[in-house]
């Protein structure tokens, strides 16, 4: 009956066990999550209480307050269950002594009742079941949804933090973050309640065996907590190694994610051998330390093992000399003593370790998140010009700070100094401003050409602008709304369309209008899939050119005020670049306004504003005329060369940095610089290295990083006059919603009566596959304007002049696009390459584990060991059956003389042998059980090595269209995550498993 129940128990996973044996699982066998548990609801509600503790906190607000608030009252209910489960285990003992005493003839009262007591004995199991199963299972739930929620709000601090604190961070750092320090809330939050049920279980125990032992049973409890404190040191000792060892891994997955995103150096100067060589040496000194934790965790884990034979016979033994013990209160007290041993050297230090690291991964979750995000700057929203007005800015964090305390010192001093060389000079080399002084404005719909010599901070300006660079003195004015075109540009792993509509709605006659006017429709047509051709990771099926366009393309189909377009026109032939430019940036953005940063005299000649920047200082501001007119020798100069326009960047760079130093004129404060003084407006020596890591200035690092970059929030197209801060700042390299998702106007004016807060933000997969949120039918009515539903037919016109940035989407008919979500290709771009593995694993899988280390004698010394250990441990119990028995014939025998059978004689003597013989063999035990898991660890972690080894020098010397296929993250994760399964996880999985089959033999 018993059988038939708990079949119809369990039956509900049988389904998906014989598919799990069959072949791999994948998404679609898993049951759809809860709403309870998805990342969009855990992260608001996360969010919403770290909003409330930045707001009301009066000291430096504490992510636990917010982690306390969303998750308390559910902790401690399960925590309760807990508490009840383990009294109930505790308690189970005493049944079990009385069942015993039952079996006595002399014990008339307890044989009466026996049988209740085993029913009692087994609907205590039957409850203790019922109640500590769900608890752990609750607390590892809540351990995931604050793992979740703590995953989501780093991920959106992340996008607002400015890129200067993002250089500072290392990719290193935000995998440990986000992986080692989240994952300590799944696996240990079990056991954190024991903080405070280990202590008061230990009062019961210690109470129940006072009744039967009375003071001896203080022996065993002071045994146990000498062998805690052991197990701390050791504890200690393992965490020391752990630490160094963390530090070698990091260093080894920074070599390794470097070789791999650069294989066609290595491969072009054949440095395969030697990057072998590295890798290996530092894996081996990793692995030194791994051998040392895995030791020291095998000792402590043997010790804890064995302990249980010394407490009961610590606890029995001097109870048994003084007063004589029987036979139910040696079962009882081994039971206690199990329970006991348990309680003090495995849960309470598993719950303080538990609470130890938990606090620490808050504390440092914390320190994240309160890292300093962009600056919001000073919006002007009545127009969507640019206007600088004396901006000055430094890279090093802090510095700008330190500038506006010394620029206030100066004009409070009685003779305040007016040289501003005389001022900067005073600062370090690794102090000088990357930007100083800049002053210009340009209009709606106005180019300006931004020029100058190399790393005179062309670049800089632009994140000045966007907000990544926080102004130390100054001004800067502008709408808020802008498309960023990296110079270094940079692909998304999914198809064209993707890359160029990037999360934004999806218009068709503006995209063919773009891909048209940034020359893609011929390259386009040569792909099979057209547009719809998936891209590999970092684009490496494109040419450096296409790359660029299609990089120039995604800037320009996102409907901006202001576009930022930092020299795009890299890795293009002359004519290409020049019918972009005169199709794309003069004549489809004709009513934008847009920065250019170019070293072109024909783009020099059509902007309407020339900015020319020489060592972080504007050198000219003005038109091409007024430049020909001011500065007669620097604009000849260049205009002498013969076809200056069809030198190579690098040239044309070199000689403007050439002509900017012969003609830097002296007098006027903002050029004039002496040789000396000239040497404190240079960048730090780490400073190229700084931009090159930037994930806005080279967001290929982005990707290196963050598998997506994604900007959460429901855009709008402008606010209500009298309102001079938008909802967020706007980049194309962050995509979000179209503005026509909300529903946009002619003339780009919109006279709305609300701010729109409030709103739910869409998750990351909303946005990569076009979809969106639906807001309620009145969403899109606050406003007093008429909106216009654009035709999805195509134009047949496309060189029209028609503003595509005036035609919009209905926010009703994004949701009718269905054909832009295609499952195979986003299952191709996202997913690990679990595809590359087999469909299920095999017997010739573990057999070729096994075998892949030729030595196999510490496997037969394993098995050797672990037989004798069990043989031992037999010997034993049957050793300390015989002494009980011989005990309890003697002393029937002195009482009953007249049996016929002969007298089994056991003297004092003799007793004491046997107690000397059953300690001699319990020390032999304890001496072999330690050691038996050494051979396992140190054959498994060769083995480890080995495969790491064939693994490095695989992709080392594999061809390089094998790269073409595949992702430099699923590689990572077979270098990082896997390698440390094979290190950490699969020897203690090994040991289990010979173990659990022995004792089946």
């Amino acid at each position: 009956v018993f059988c038939n129940y708990f079949f119809f128990l369990l039956r509900w996973k049988g389904p998906i066990l014989k598919k799990g044996y069959r072949r791999r699982l994948e998404l679609s066998d898993i049951y759809q999550i809860p709403s309870a548990d998805s990342a969009d609801n855990l992260s608001e509600k996360l969010e919403r209480e770290w909003d409330r503790e930045l707001a009301t906190s009066k000291k430096k607000p504490k992510l636990i307050n917010a982690l306390r608030r969303c998750f308390f009252w559910k902790f401690m209910f399960y925590g309760l269950i807990l508490y009840l489960g383990e009294v109930t285990k505790s308690v189970q003992p005493l049944l079990l002594g009385r069942i015993i005493a039952s079996y006595d003839p002399d014990n008339s009262d307890e044989r009466s009742i026996a049988y209740y007591l085993g029913i009692g004995l087994c609907l205590l199991f039957l409850v203790r079941t019922l109640l500590i199963h769900p608890a752990i299972f609750g607390l590892h739930h809540i351990g995931m949804q604050m793992r979740i929620a703590m995953f989501s709000l780093i991920y959106k601090k992340i996008l607002k933090l400015s890129s200067r604190v993002l250089d500072k961070i290392s990719t290193g750092q935000l995998v440990s973050l986000l992986s080692n320090n989240l994952n300590k809330f799944d696996e240990g939050l079990a056991l954190a309640h024991f903080v405070w049920i280990a202590p008061l279980q230990v009062a019961l125990l210690m109470g129940l065996l006072w009744d039967m032992l009375e003071a001896s049973a203080f022996s065993g409890l002071a045994f146990l907590i000498v062998l805690a404190f052991f197990q701390a040191w050791l504890g200690q000792m393992m965490m020391k190694y752990r630490n160094k060892r963390a530090g070698k891994i990091n260093e080894r997955l920074v070599i390794t994610s470097e070789i791999i995103e650069n294989i066609q150096s290595v491969k072009a100067y054949c440095w395969e051998d030697a990057m072998e060589k590295m890798i290996e040496s530092i894996r081996e000194t990793e692995l030194k330390l791994t051998r040392k934790a895995a030791y020291v965790r095998y000792f402590n884990s043997s010790a804890f093992f064995f302990s249980g034979f010394f407490v009961v016979f610590l606890a029995v033994l001097p109870y048994a000399v003084i007063k004589g013990i029987i036979l139910r209160k040696i079962f009882t007290t081994i039971s206690f003593c199990i329970v006991l041993r348990m309680t003090v050297t495995r849960q309470f230090p598993g719950s303080v370790q538990t609470w130890y690291d938990s606090i620490g991964a808050i504390n440092k979750i914390q320190d994240f998140l309160l890292k300093k995000e962009y600056k919001a700057l000073e919006y002007n929203l009545t127009t969507t010009g640019v206007e600088l007005d004396k901006v000055t800015a430094f890279w090093d964090e802090g510095i700008g700070e330190l500038f506006v305390k010394a620029n206030q010192e100066n004009n409070n001093s009685k003779a305040p100094s007016t040289d501003n060389n005389l001022f900067f000079s005073n600062f370090p080399l690794h102090a000088s401003p990357v930007l100083q002084d800049i002053n210009f404005r340009i209009e709606k719909g106005q180019l300006l050409a931004v020029s100058g010599s190399t790393g005179a901070g062309k670049t800089s300006l632009l994140m000045l602008i966007m907000g990544e660079l926080e102004p130390s003195q100054g001004k800067i004015k502008h709408s808020g709304r802008i498309s960023f075109s990296p110079q270094v540009s940079w692909i998304m792993p999914g198809t064209i369309k993707e890359n160029i509509i990037f999360g934004v709605s999806y218009d068709e006659y503006r995209y063919k209008s773009v891909i048209k006017a940034c020359q893609l429709e011929e390259d386009i047509a040569k792909f099979p899939d057209k547009d719809y051709t998936v891209l590999g990771e970092g684009g490496i099926i494109l040419s450096g050119g296409q790359r660029a366009r299609i990089s120039l393309a995604r800037a320009v189909y996102k409907d901006a005020d202001l576009y930022l377009l930092d020299s795009p026109f890299g890795h293009l032939d002359i004519f290409t670049e020049k019918e972009i430019f005169k199709s794309c940036v003069c004549k489809l953005m004709a009513n934008k306004t847009r920065i250019l940063v170019t070293s072109k005299l024909e783009h020099l000649k059509i902007a309407d504003k020339i900015l020319i920047l020489h060592e972080g200082s504007c050198y000219f501001y003005g038109t091409f005329s007024e430049l020909q007119g001011q500065r007669p020798d620097f604009s000849s100069q260049l205009m002498g060369f013969d076809s200056f326009d069809q030198f190579s960047a690098e040239r044309r760079n070199s000689i403007l940095t050439e002509t900017l130093r012969r003609f830097s004129f002296e007098g006027e404060g903002i050029g004039s610089r002496n040789e000396i003084k000239k040497q404190s407006f240079k960048q730090t020596s780490d400073f190229n290295d700084k931009r090159k890591n930037s994930i806005i200035i080279n967001p290929l690092n982005a990707s290196r990083k963050f598998s997506v970059v994604q900007k959460n929030g429901v855009q709008v197209n402008g606010i209500e006059d009298g309102h001079n801060d938008p909802p967020e700042r706007r980049l194309s390299l962050v995509p979000d919603l179209e503005q026509g998702d909300v529903g946009l106007l002619r003339n780009n004016m919109l006279n709305t009566e609300h701010m729109l807060q409030g709103r739910r933000r869409q998750s990351v997969l909303n946005l990569m596959t076009g979809t969106s949120v639906n807001y309620g039918p009145n969403f899109a009515k606050k406003g007093s304007t008429t909106f216009r539903k654009m035709s999805m037919v195509p134009q047949a016109n496309l060189s029209s002049e028609i503003d595509i940035y005036t035609r919009r989407l209905s926010r009703d008919s994004v949701l009718d696009i269905t054909d832009e979500i295609n499952e195979e290709d986003l299952k191709e771009c996202f997913t690990d390459d679990a595809e590359s593995m087999g469909t299920v694993t095999t017997w010739n899988t573990y057999f070729r584990y096994i075998t892949i280390h030729k030595n196999l004698i510490f496997i037969l010394i394993l098995c050797v060991t672990v037989f004798l250990v069990e043989v031992r441990k037999s010997a034993l119990d049957v050793m300390l059956t015989q002494m009980m028995t011989a005990l309890k014939a003697n002393a029937t025998q002195s009482e009953n003389s007249t049996s016929d059978k002969p007298p089994v004689i056991v003297t004092d003597t003799s007793a004491y042998y046997i107690i000397y013989i059953y300690v001699g063999v319990a020390d032999t035990l304890l001496a072999m059980g330690i050691f038996r898991g050494l051979p396992l660890v140190h054959t498994l972690i060769t083995v480890s090595k080995t495969l790491h080894q064939k693994m490095v020098h695989a992709v080392l010397h594999a061809p390089m269209s094998t790269f073409n296929s595949w992702k430099a993250g699923g590689m990572l994760n077979r270098f990082s995550k896997d390698t440390a399964v094979l290190d950490d996880l699969l020897p203690l999985t090994v040991f289990d498993f010979i173990q659990v089959c022995r004792i089946k033999v």
